[in-house]
């Protein structure tokens, strides 16, 4: 491929932001079902197919021409949704598996392990 191919975008922005939109808007909802389900047998699969989504969508973000308001003002969309429901209900779902410990640099390893959890980060993204 060459590297005009690569580089040209064809796609309206307007047509590309209501995409990655609607990515977005599928891994919401996705995430807030898989919560209620009672198995991690059940939702650990349709997690690991809903996070890739969303790293796709960033993917096309990062590849996509950067687009500059005229005015460099986003307003405020007020405060945020409490996620505490959510993270307890995978805390509660992912319990097996929550726990992780973050490799930072694995050639230069921690004085001690810096445990994080799986419902946390979940919750985070929503």
């Amino acid at each position: 491929m060459s590297d005009a191919t690569l580089n040209t975008v064809t796609q309206d922005p307007g047509d590309f932001a209501v995409q990655i939109a609607d990515q977005i808007k599928t891994f919401i909802v996705a995430v807030t079902e898989v919560s209620k389900v009672d198995e991690p047998e059940e939702a650990v699969p349709v997690l690991l197919l809903q996070v890739s989504q969303l790293l796709l969508a960033g993917g096309r973000l990062g590849a996509y021409e950067d687009v500059l308001p005229d005015e460099r003002y986003e307003p405020d969309l007020g405060p945020e949704p409490d996620a505490d429901g959510l993270r307890e209900r995978f805390a509660a779902l992912l319990e097996p598996i929550d726990v992780y410990s973050e490799v930072f640099d694995p050639y230069e390893p921690r004085k001690a392990p810096v445990p994080h959890r799986i419902s946390d980060d979940l919750a985070d993204l929503v």
